[in-house]
């Protein structure tokens, strides 16, 4: 198990000798593909964990907030869907945790 010190030095996993490097558990992520008809978007975080199913998120664009979605599945790898709440969503739009 890592141990942090007191001081601000890096997290140690003695048992196997590796530092561990924290990572922030921000939900963000990117608008891939949209489908109008079915008011649906596919999402993608990389290497931010998914959202659950049911979370709420915002959808911005140049840093204002211009929609709203709500996660439905299936998720796949960094990828999961979206149902659209509110707005006119875009690829490449932004997606926030609210």
């Amino acid at each position: 198990m890592p141990k942090k010190s007191s001081t601000s030095q890096p997290l140690v996993d003695k048992k196997h000798g590796t530092v561990v490097v924290p990572t922030l558990m921000r939900t963000e992520g990117k608008v891939v593909r949209t489908n109008l008809k079915l008011n649906f978007v596919v999402l993608d975080f990389g290497f931010k964990r998914l959202p659950q199913v049911g979370q709420q998120l915002g959808i911005y664009r140049l840093g204002k907030k211009i929609g709203q979605v709500r996660v439905s599945g299936p998720a796949w790898e960094t990828y999961t869907v979206a149902d659209i709440v509110d707005g006119e969503i875009w690829e490449g739009d932004e997606a926030k945790l609210k």
